[in-house]
């Protein structure tokens, strides 16, 4: 029997109803699994609120460290065994869907993550979205009885100006999350080509065009929506370590006019 329902804000806790607050860690990029769960215990006034993290990963929780009471480890223990599958599933949902909320609602330049400059300016490397912004939605198509996930790396440099974004297909269910396919994908002329140096994968192209056409909404729209993200987030790291290129060419402007003045 389940014993969550975040419908009407209450988890059974002991047999009881309980009112609960949940809430999740405030960091944007931490992917440490916790809610916390803080119970109002009416009917044990002496307690007043008692809070649980529950770990969605590793399905454990935590007892409230200010309650030193092994009898109370018992029944929280009890009502770990008390959640079901579909408990468990209804709390992870809750976790996941509190932190994509989290990341779109933060202003750009909180985001944390670190970019290497070198990487991106001078060899070239192309960036994964999900890796700077791991709790955004998932793509995810079906053909038949597989369901393939798309991944999409994109160019940062600032000197360039495409509109490519290097498009990955994957079966997650496959050892090692075999990569079915590369594409360059032009999200403005909406055209596909393979990878450079890469041979064709085992579906056509055409068919997996189709399908991420069809089965994720705005595609091409979405694609570009993520190269100016992480584009924003870059320029606004960039400007942090570097300063802006206007800070620059003021610098340089001081720079002659101090020269000017030492020659006068």
């Amino acid at each position: 029997m389940d014993v969550v329902n975040l419908t009407n804000g209450k988890i059974k806790f002991n047999e009881q109803d309980v009112p609960v607050e949940l809430s999740i860690c405030p960091k944007i990029d931490c992917d440490c699994g916790s809610i916390y769960m803080k119970f109002v215990l009416s009917k044990n006034p002496s307690l007043g609120e008692i809070v649980l993290d529950l770990d969605v990963y590793e399905n454990e929780i935590y007892a409230d460290p200010r309650i030193d009471d092994s009898a109370f480890d018992d029944k929280v223990q009890k009502f770990l065994d008390s959640l079901s599958g579909n408990d468990l599933a209804k709390l992870f949902d809750y976790y996941w869907t509190e932190k994509a909320r989290q990341s779109v609602e933060a202003p750009i330049s909180e985001h944390p993550y670190v970019f290497d400059f070198k990487e991106i300016e001078k060899e070239g490397y192309m960036l994964q979205y999900g890796t700077v912004f791991p709790f955004a939605d998932i793509w995810a198509v079906t053909i038949g009885s597989r369901r393939l996930i798309i991944s999409d790396y994109h160019c940062l440099n600032p000197s360039c100006v495409c509109r490519e974004a290097h498009v990955e297909f994957i079966d997650m269910e496959s050892p090692e999350d075999k990569v079915v396919a590369v594409f360059l994908v032009d999200y403005d002329n909406q055209s596909w080509n393979f990878q450079p140096h890469t041979a064709p994968g085992e579906m056509p192209m055409p068919v997996l065009q189709a399908l991420a056409e069809n089965q994720i909404p705005d595609f091409y729209r979405q694609l570009e929506e993520h190269h100016k993200k992480l584009r924003q987030l870059y320029a606004v790291r960039r400007s942090q370590l570097f300063g802006s290129s206007s800070t620059k060419n003021k610098r340089k402007k001081n720079k002659k006019n101090r020269k000017k003045n030492r020659k006068k």
